[in-house]
């Protein structure tokens, strides 16, 4: 899971200029290099083993008495940032699998008004504030044996059509393409032709258009590779229908890094084997869900099972335990017809003695560069293992921080995943940003209710995104419904912060696209949970269940009839159901919806500017509304009713007070 930065992290650090001055022997002292780093040069001073003092922009060395002034220090403004890592880039025209090359953003020369967006080791991000200066440029040196057309692909951020070139020594025939104002975008911009040998590529703004940029990288794929390329990512894709139809599962971010309601943590062996599986399955059973995604790393990169794998890495026996408990619950899941996907963190930034045997380079948090073969390597190796070890009781592997592994040999992980079955899903997180790769089936969706978004899935659709940064993904949603994703600290408490009415509109606006949504439900050590939240799983289970034929309409179907002075509002991005809804600022106005059926709910945001609405049901006066919230809440269930006889009947709202009525939707019930 991404979390913001800390304040010092995204600071400004000004570029720095050292010029010699007067340099002296050190006579006898022992020397050696400091390389002071600012985001975009690494400055080198001698060291003696001194005080080392800054003073009106000179560096002072005392030492034996002798004050030594090396160098001063002075401020500049245009310094380029020099290109990181391979330079220049050689791209591998021999490669027939995992063949993108992948230019990224940071490892580029540049001008040093852009900045890495920082969140802390080992996440590399982005590039930012891309287009805030006229002058903005990117260049890669690259070398090819022969020249081709390349089809590139950008993935960036950005909230207006700004006109971007890629080019080519700054020669003629440049790539010409425009961003789209949709926020992250995987942004098909065409072919350039790259001749043979070694060429600047350049990518620059225009100066005439306002909009900063958010740049994490351009992806180039060899024309001629593209159709190979697109058979390998269709035979790639698993689209399961039971999860398109779940309509909701539950995720525990649970494991031997948790902690009772007070008191210290249990050992990973005693966590392992006094867990209660048969207990937990009834706990699952009651909620209602379709699936779970249990997390078998988070916090600490400990695995309740004997992966024999991850001993060989370490050496030792202390990350996993001898009961293999992630087995058992997979297998009593299944056998109660609830399907088992597992969550998997790298644990890099959670378990250092794991980090130390991954060999993990320190240039990638600023650059996105550096040798992580050894990552990777053992990154197949554990989860090939799972995957053979768990077959078909294991239906799909979720990965966070997917900002860790870009760029990856995603064919090749991909393989590793599907380890067991062909059939296992596979996502990755890619947190706010577009996809990271193709080879994926599955949107992560963290902090996603299945909103529409650009490209979502039609009405009565599988779930996949037909276009935007998550095309070709089945869409899905995470969220927490407590205070947190898990229980990671010592007497920590559960609070519910979701309604029924919310979780009952997310499904209902989510199930009709082909979305299922995964709610991350906190347990203490003791399997024991807030008893609120499981309330309000079991009444949804109920909700859901009890009316299994519903339909929704939206606010502008034909069914409805709109009296007095009504607006649509369309396209604002604020959660509403397909993005849209009618509202009236006049007393007096109303709404009539015709419908067939056993019953209908009333679909609306509550805002500080709505207020009360007098319902009525087939001409009879129902109760007073009132969708008035100090914050916009969209999808609220403002009014419901049930077990009406199953025929014709009409809902009725009528604008009492405050300054505006809206209709959203309404979902109409259609069996007794």
């Amino acid at each position: 899971m991404n979390f913001p930065p800390c304040p010092l992290s995204s600071s400004r650090v000004h570029n720095l200029e050292l010029k010699p001055m007067n340099a002296m022997a050190l006579m006898s002292q022992k020397v050696s290099m400091i390389t002071i780093k600012t985001k975009f040069v690494s400055l080198s001073v001698l060291h003696a083993p001194a005080i080392l003092s800054n003073r009106k922009g000179r560096i002072m060395l005392l030492g034996a008495g002798v004050l030594m002034a090396l160098f001063s220090i002075v401020a500049f403004a245009d310094t380029d940032v020099p290109q990181s890592g391979a330079n220049p880039l050689v791209f591998d025209q021999t490669a027939t699998t995992d063949n993108v090359v992948v230019l990224m953003a940071a490892a580029a020369e540049h001008n040093p008004g852009m900045t890495v967006a920082n969140y802390g080791f080992p996440k590399h991000m982005w590039m930012t504030k891309f287009n805030d200066n006229t002058n903005d440029y990117f260049k890669w040196n690259v070398s090819l044996a022969t020249g081709a057309d390349y089809h590139v692909w950008a993935l960036l951020n950005s909230k207006a059509a700004v006109p971007l070139r890629l080019s080519v020594d700054g020669q003629a025939a440049p790539l010409d393409f425009s961003t789209r104002p949709i926020g992250w975008d995987k942004l098909d911009a065409g072919v350039i032709n790259i001749p043979a040998g070694t060429h600047i590529l350049q990518l620059a703004a225009n100066p005439g258009v306002s909009g900063n940029i958010d740049i994490k990288s351009l992806e180039l794929l060899r024309e001629s590779d593209k159709p190979a390329y697109e058979t390998r990512v269709t035979d790639f894709k698993r689209y399961p229908s039971w999860f398109s139809n779940a309509k909701y599962g539950l995720m525990l971010q649970y494991g031997p890094w948790g902690y009772p309601k007070t008191g210290d943590r249990k050992s990973l062996e005693d966590f392992a084997n006094g867990f209660d599986v048969p207990r937990f399955v009834d706990m699952v059973k009651a909620t209602g869900a379709s699936y779970v995604i249990w997390s078998i790393s988070l916090i600490t990169y400990q695995l309740a099972a004997p992966i024999k794998s991850v001993d060989d890495i370490m050496g030792n026996s202390t990350l996993t335990s001898k009961r293999d408990l992630i087995g058992e619950i997979a297998a009593a899941l299944q056998s109660n017809g609830i399907h088992f996907c597992l969550y998997y963190h790298s644990g890099l930034n959670q378990q250092p003695d794991w980090l130390a045997k991954q060999n993990w380079p320190s240039t990638f948090t600023l650059t996105g560069t550096g040798d992580r073969s050894t990552f990777f390597n053992n990154w197949v190796a554990v989860i090939s293992e799972i995957g053979s070890r768990y077959g078909t009781n294991l239906d799909g592997f979720f990965f966070d921080d997917a900002c860790n592994y870009y760029p990856a040999p995603f064919e090749r992980l991909g393989a590793a995943a599907r380890a067991g079955t062909p059939n296992r899903m596979v996502s990755w997180n890619a947190w706010i940003a577009a996809r990271y790769t193709d080879f994926q089936d599955v949107l992560f969706g963290e902090g996603y209710h299945g909103e529409n978004q650009f490209g979502s899935s039609s009405v009565g659709g599988n779930g996949v995104f037909t276009d935007g940064p998550q095309m070709g993904l089945m869409g899905h949603g995470m969220f927490t419904t407590e205070g947190s994703w898990g229980i990671g600290r010592r007497n920590s408490t559960i609070k519910t912060q979701i309604n029924l009415n919310q979780a009952l509109g997310w499904i209902k606006n989510a199930s009709v696209h082909g979305v299922s949504l995964s709610f991350c439900m906190e347990m203490w050590e003791d399997q024991s949970y807030a008893q609120t939240t499981m309330d309000i799983l079991t009444a949804l289970d109920s909700a859901v269940a009890s009316h299994p034929s519903y339909a929704i309409k939206n606010n502008t179907d034909g069914d409805i009839k709109y009296s007095g002075t009504w607006t649509v509002s369309s396209g604002r991005n604020a959660g509403d159901y397909n993005d849209d809804i009618e509202s009236t600022a006049t007393n007096g106005d109303a709404f009539e919806f015709s419908f067939t059926g056993t019953g209908v709910d009333y679909i609306a945001p509550k805002d500080a500017a709505c207020g009360s609405v007098d319902i009525y049901v087939d001409n009879v006066f129902k109760q007073t509304v009132n969708a008035t919230s100090t914050t916009y809440q969209p999808l609220q269930l403002l009014f419901g009713i049930k077990g009406l006889a199953n025929g014709s009947h009409t809902i009725k709202g009528v604008k009492k007070g405050g300054s505006s009525m809206a209709v959203d939707a309404f979902v109409v019930y259609n069996q007794p």
